[in-house]
């Protein structure tokens, strides 16, 4: 039996309701992909699932949207292209509202807080081979389209030449003509007699996109599970989580087909997923609402104290595109310029409320790549992370606050400051507290070999480096260990940060740099204000535990007189 979540106990709540509308109107469906792969390997969920998939034949499909729409109440509900506008898959999902309320402003965000479990419909589409190929090209086209259409070109992205040779020439299509034109594709006639069909789910480039290495419409694949009709034409029971849920009779063969070997081995998929989502909504808004905390704070005294700061970076497209917190991420940024960074942190000393925040700021001994910018938390409260190739470590609810130091006028200048932060200070830091748990051997052993150097010699030339231009008369400002390459790190001019103004963020006024606009299409392209694909909605961070003391966190604002059994 897999382990579970309190996600996961709220999916298969959904499951069960799905599962209890099919048998009252007699509905044939099965379970799919990672759910069917978990209830094979395991009898329930995959560690890392934060949903389920259900496959449903289209006519079938069909009629369980129309009687969700007419009989099912909340706070059951489902969700696809044509009632949300920021959809970019063509199958839907049957979703149960979660505990998180938000205010009227951002009452459309909500709907990423609610749990679901994806129903896919299976389409007859072809009667031979070659049909179906081009089918399956047009459905790949029209929802390439709808995805670039949506999101916009991706400037700033490590694929940007291969994203632009490929898909900025869609652009000149429309997202709607491209759902109308894939509904064509799925409305055909004389469906009993077609003998191929069509599992409309995401079209990505991503890997993983239902299992690690699995890409599902890889146009080379060959997949008789994916095509052939029949396959779906009779139906078993399956044990998932200890109930009987419906399943095609010849599953493992369209295991087998789909996912090849990796369905063959002998350790089912147990990545440790994204467990911020995992462990329910309700607790990434808790999260969230602690680092508004923090950040009210910070402003607070910087106001007391005539102090300059600035919402950047996630928080700062949040506030322009959501009024507040990005629905999907936690993490909470605030910048300063150099000078008022060290105001600040004199400040706290006498205008902290110390009884209910703590501030730790780095120094030689207790350097660390994670602590190399100060940061202020909450005491009495615990919360244990992980990041990729670092160790979990506990430690109270916090967040970073980031110096912005003045740059070199020169790009050559702006390189030498940037690279001995980068490729000097940054993995002598890393050597010397995370080299155990480096993946790759040779990094490992650079690792290990410069763990002898002592790390206050490279702080020591850090901070020699980061505020060498300090007391020089520069136009720019450089951003410091947030880029790992230093041909390509932020710099921005420093009257971007003179006459600062203010943006709404969670029904508080924050100041921003007054280059916003400009500064949101450096950092994430031109489409910075369309949602991201879904497989992109994801929190940078991971966390295993939150423990919230003695603060009580009221995530229901908004509700108003409405409630849910």
């Amino acid at each position: 039996m897999a382990i579970t979540y309190y996600t996961q106990e709220i999916v298969f709540d959904l499951m069960k309701k799905f599962d209890e509308i099919c048998s009252k109107y007699d509905l044939k469906y099965s379970l799919g992909f990672q759910t069917l792969y978990g209830a094979y390997k395991l009898g329930g969920f995959l560690q890392s699932s934060a949903s389920a998939e259900m496959l449903m034949p289209y006519e079938d499909y069909k009629k369980f949207l129309d009687i969700v729409n007419q009989e099912v109440k909340k706070p059951y509900y489902v969700e696809n292209y044509e009632n949300c506008k920021w959809a970019k898959h063509i199958y839907s999902f049957f979703k149960k509202r979660s505990g998180v309320r938000l205010p009227e402003e951002r009452k459309e965000d909500e709907r990423f807080y609610d749990y679901c479990i994806k129903i896919i419909p299976i389409v007859p589409v072809a009667d031979t081979e070659e049909e179906y190929a081009r089918v399956l090209n047009d459905y790949i086209h029209n929802m390439s389209v709808v995805n670039v259409t949506t999101t916009g070109p991706m400037l700033n992205s490590a694929k940007t030449k291969k994203y632009k040779k490929v898909n900025i020439p869609l652009l000149k299509e429309n997202k709607e003509a491209a759902f109308t034109n894939v509904k064509k594709l799925m409305e055909c006639k004389n469906v009993s007699a077609y003998k191929y069909g069509l599992l409309p789910i995401d079209v990505s480039e991503e890997k993983g996109n239902v299992l690690p290495g699995v890409n599902a419409f890889n146009r080379k694949q060959s997949k008789g599970c994916v095509r052939e009709n029949k396959t779906y034409s009779e139906f078993s029971k399956i044990k998932f989580e200890g109930y009987d849920f419906s399943v095609i009779k010849d599953y493992e063969r369209w295991l087998l087909d789909f996912y090849g070997d990796i369905c063959n081995s002998e350790k089912a998929e147990q990545t440790k997923g994204n467990l911020l989502i995992l462990r329910g909504f309700e607790e990434l808004r808790r999260m969230q609402l602690l680092q508004l905390d923090l950040m009210l704070e910070i402003k607070r005294i910087c106001e007391k104290n005539n102090i300059a700061y600035y919402v950047f970076f996630g928080s700062l497209l949040g506030a322009v595109r959501h009024k507040g917190f990005i629905p999907w991420d936690y993490d909470a940024d605030i910048v300063m310029l150099k000078k008022d960074y060290d105001r600040f942190f004199e400040a706290v000393k006498t205008d902290m409320n110390h009884e209910k925040f703590y501030v730790s700021v780095n120094d030689e001994k207790s350097i660390t790549v994670h602590n190399v910018y100060a940061r202020i938390g909450i005491n009495n409260t615990n919360c244990a992370i992980y990041e990729e190739r670092i160790n979990a470590a506990k430690e109270g609810v916090a967040m970073d606050i980031f110096p912005l130091f003045s740059g070199a006028d020169t790009r050559w200048g702006n390189f030498w400051q940037t690279w001995w932060c980068n490729y000097v200070f940054k993995p002598m830091a890393w050597a010397h507290n995370r080299a155990k748990a480096l993946p790759f051997k040779m990094k490992n052993l650079y690792y290990k070999l410069i763990r002898f150097v002592p790390l206050k010699w490279s702080y020591r030339a850090y901070e020699h480096f980061a505020n060498k231009y300090e007391e020089k008369n520069t136009r720019h400002c450089a951003w410091l260990i947030v880029k790992s390459n230093p041909y390509d790190s932020i710099i921005s001019q420093k009257s971007a940060y003179e006459n600062p103004i203010e943006v709404e963020f969670e029904g508080h006024m924050f100041t921003v740099p007054n280059n916003t606009e400009g500064m949101l299409k450096e950092l994430y392209g031109d489409g910075y204000m369309e949602y991201p694909a879904p497989f992109k909605r994801m929190i940078r961070h991971t966390y295993f535990h939150l423990d919230t003391g003695d603060f009580e966190i009221d995530i229901t604002s908004g509700l108003g007189e409405e409630k849910y059994e």
